[in-house]
């Protein structure tokens, strides 16, 4: 795979985890927010933002792309457009699945919602999420689109 040659991708921009819902909508542009979803990405791409997502955020972005039937060649071009966008990708570890465990308990939200909101936590950063559930969270600041 070729994001394993990359070099670690540094950044001086302030930490922005984005969910699924925000990665889905660089994809479909008729999606409402999908014009925040992708400034956010254009100011990663100058380095005024730091665009972080758990490392299961792709398997989920594709989780969408199933369930609105769409084509592998679409799926493989997701793939390759979200090595391409070089996000910050932050792996699933002990401490942040604990963190997640307990969000997800106190707020009674998804597991794997709730990692998010622990990475954003763990970092000290803005979530931006489409999820009005997830925007709900006291865990950490949110910026709800769409």
């Amino acid at each position: 795979m070729t994001t394993m040659s990359r070099p670690l991708r540094v950044s001086a921009g302030r930490p922005v985890v984005v969910d699924s819902t925000v990665a889905f909508k660089w994809f479909d542009g008729s999606e409402i927010g999908a014009d925040v979803a992708l400034d956010l990405l254009r100011q990663h791409k100058r380095d005024e933002v730091a665009l972080l997502a758990p490392a299961h955020m792709p398997l989920e972005v594709l989780s969408i792309f199933v369930s609105r039937r769409m084509t592998t060649i679409d799926m493989e071009h997701a793939l390759a457009f979200l090595a391409d966008a070089d996000l910050l990708i932050a792996p699933i570890d002990d401490t942040l699945l604990i963190a997640a465990i307990r969000i997800a308990e106190a707020e009674r939200l998804a597991l794997y919602d709730a990692v998010f909101i622990a990475l954003a936590a763990a970092l000290d950063a803005e979530l931006v999420t489409a999820d009005r559930r997830q925007a709900t969270t006291r865990s950490c600041r949110v910026r709800l689109i769409g």
